[in-house]
Parts: C-alpha cells; sequence; structure tokens
C-alpha cells in the first residue's frame, strides 16, 4: 500500500503564560468555540509553489523535499537554513493579532510502503504531544494528511482500518481529540468509524478548493461565491464528528507557480498538460498589481467561505500564513492590502453574504 504521509498537531494560538501542569486539560471548547486557524506550510515539509526560491537554485531534477534530499549534497544545510529562518516569532504575533486562534503543523513525513512507519510515528507524536501537560496547547493529533482512497490496496476499507489503529495509538496516552482526513468521501461517510458511544473525541477534516477542475476554474466570481454557498451539505453531513475545513485559499485560479508540481503550469492559462485556456495569469502572483474589481472579487469569495464554514462546521484553517510568491494562498499579503476581512467573528452567522 502506498501512502504520502503528513502527521500533524492542531494547536492553539496563544500569547499567555502556560497552565500549570496539574492544570490543564484540552484548552479548547471543541463543538462550541469555532475553529479559526491558518497553516504554518512550506516549513518543515517544503512545497515548491510555497518557497520556489529553493528549488530554483536546484537542477530541474528537484521537484520536491524528497528529492532535494536524494540529490542534493548539501540538502541538510538548506533545510536547516530554511527551518530556522521562514518562521519567526513576529509571524506567530501577527496571526494572533488578527484574531487566529489555532494553528496546524506538520512534523515530518514519509513516502512509501510505510503503513506501520506512520503508526510508530503516530505513537511517537502521542506519546509526548498527547500528555496532559501539552493538552492546553496541542488541542488535536491529526492521522493522516489527503489519503486517496481510490488510490489505495484496499481502498476506503484500509484508511479505515489505519485510522482506528492510529486513534488507538493516541487513546492509550489521552483524550487528546483525533483528526481524520474526509479522504475525499462525503461528509457522512464516517459517521459510523471512531463513532459514540465507544469513541469520542473525533474531528473530520476537509479540504475544500476550486481551482483543480477545469468546471470550477470557468465560474465567474459571482458564481465561485454561489458554489461556495451550495457546495456545503457535500461535506458537512457529518452527525457524530466535528467537522473541520482544514484547507482552502482565496484562490480562484491555479496561477500559483509551481502550484500543480515543479515544472508544471497551470490549468487556468492553459499551460497544464490537455488543459485549455481560460485566461491570463500574469497578473495573479503580483497583487500590487491587482485592480479594484479583483480585490473586492477576492474579498468577498474570503468573506462568503468563512461565514459557510462558520455556520456549517465547526470552523475552518485557511492555507497558507505566507508565500513568497503567491498571494491567492497568501495570508499576510492579503491582510497587508486590506482584503482578508478584519474582525475574524464580524462574518459569523452571516450567510446572507452569499447573495452579494
Amino acid at each position: 500500500m502506498l501512502f504520502t504521509t503528513i502527521v500533524g498537531l492542531l494547536l492553539t494560538v496563544s500569547a499567555t503564560v502556560a497552565t500549570p501542569i496539574y492544570r490543564r486539560d484540552v484548552d479548547f471548547k471543541w463543538g462550541s468555540t469555532k475553529v479559526r486557524g491558518v497553516n504554518i506550510g512550506g516549513w518543515l515539509v517544503l512545497e515548491p509553489w510555497i518557497t520556489p526560491s529553493i528549488f530554483q537554485a536546484q537542477d530541474g531534477f528537484v521537484v520536491d523535499e524528497w528529492t532535494l534530499c536524494e540529490k542534493v549534497p548539501n540538502a541538510g544545510d538548506i533545510l536547516r537554513k530554511h527551518w530556522n529562518s521562514w518562521v519567526s516569532l513576529q509571524d506567530f504575533q501577527k496571526i494572533k493579532a488578527a484574531g487566529f486562534n489555532t494553528k496546524p503543523q506538520t512534523p515530518g513525513w514519509t513516502q512509501g510502503n510505510s503503513i506501520d512507519q506512520t503508526l510508530a510515528v503516530i505513537q511517537l507524536i502521542a506519546n509526548k504531544y498527547a500528555q496532559e501537560s501539552y493538552q492546553d496547547v496541542v488541542v488535536a493529533i491529526e492521522l493522516l494528511n489527503e489519503p486517496l482512497a481510490s488510490a489505495l490496496t484496499g481502498g476506503t476499507n484500509a484508511v479505515i482500518q489505519f485510522y482506528n489503529d492510529g486513534y488507538g495509538d493516541v487513546r492509550k496516552i489521552s483524550n487528546t481529540p483525533v483528526i481524520i482526513h474526509d479522504a475525499f468521501q462525503n461528509g457522512s461517510f464516517f459517521d459510523g468509524v471512531l463513532a459514540p458511544p465507544d469513541k469520542s473525541g473525533v474531528v473530520i477534516d476537509h479540504h475544500e478548493y476550486q481551482v483543480f477542475r477545469n468546471d470550477l476554474l470557468k465560474l465567474s466570481a459571482a458564481d465561485h461565491r454561489k458554489y461556495v454557498c451550495t457546495n456545503s451539505p457535500t461535506y458537512s453531513g457529518s452527525t457524530n464528528h466535528w467537522v473541520v475545513v482544514g484547507e482552502w485559499s482565496a484562490a480562484m485560479t491555479d496561477c500559483a507557480a509551481g502550484l500543480n508540481g515543479w515544472h508544471i503550469g497551470a490549468r487556468y492559462d492553459g499551460w497544464y498538460p490537455d488543459s485549455t485556456r481560460i485566461g491570463s495569469c500574469d497578473n495573479r502572483n503580483f497583487i500590487e498589481t491587482w485592480d479594484q474589481q479583483l480585490k473586492k472579487d477576492t474579498q468577498l469569495y474570503i468573506a462568503a467561505q468563512i461565514a459557510v464554514f462558520e455556520q456549517k462546521t465547526d470552523g475552518w484553517v485557511f492555507w497558507n500564513f505566507k508565500t513568497e510568491a503567491s498571494p491567492e494562498w497568501d495570508l499576510f499579503r492579503l491582510l497587508d492590502n486590506k482584503i482578508f476581512p478584519q474582525p475574524l467573528d464580524s462574518l459569523s452567522g452571516k450567510s446572507g453574504i452569499c447573495n452579494v
């Protein structure tokens, strides 16, 4: 069975002094407090479209972190420099000041026939971070990122078995909530998996993008918003688990350089294999060139997503906190240009934005 595996932690964003150990518990009110998070992507797992400069400095055979480590003798030095510089205390302070309350963190990845290895990593993480002494900071542990069940031996049955095993590993330590990705199934698919009364504290992670299908890329800005407002039943139908939209963005195109793979073009401008041109990517990656209409359309698109996610699910996590050159995916650039709505709670319950 082939997995590309990412195991993650969901952390609270807090500027307070840590609570004494004897008073600690899961310091997030799942089910009553909305998750309002942002991913710290491109840090501990490289993604070429987030930090293209690292890949531009290599030969064309380096397309991800795996091939960097395989082919570049000083890959360790490159990675250590990146790890020490990509995220700063000021970044976390900016995230908190903007009203965000959680951030996922990916501690590592493996590749290949790695089920047993991945379960061992989950147990290693749980042994440390599921301890009660961490529960005021680590408020959930995600077992696996984006398993494509249709491409796996055993399909969804294999994913379900993996989730049961990983859940058991975490529960050996504590009641820290466990996050499972929806494996691209509909919202009610996992209702009977890790379900009450025998199991509890499970969150379904759904990723919602409109840029990886030609039919969605062709939508007008207004129709992108309409799709946000009409598509939620496909992922919000779980009755036994909390649901969080754990990845989404401001992107209405796939123009971010390297988004579809290093040296692979965009569908939107017709450079992706077997795609047909829809429009130009010329100004999408340079926010300073956006006209007022594009800024307004992007702001409304973000606002519609936040409003719907808060109404239909238990919260959301924006992808990503920053990039080198992809503003549709860059929280900091969107905040600095007053496109990302502020304050965040101003959109809670405002489903009427779908009619704008």
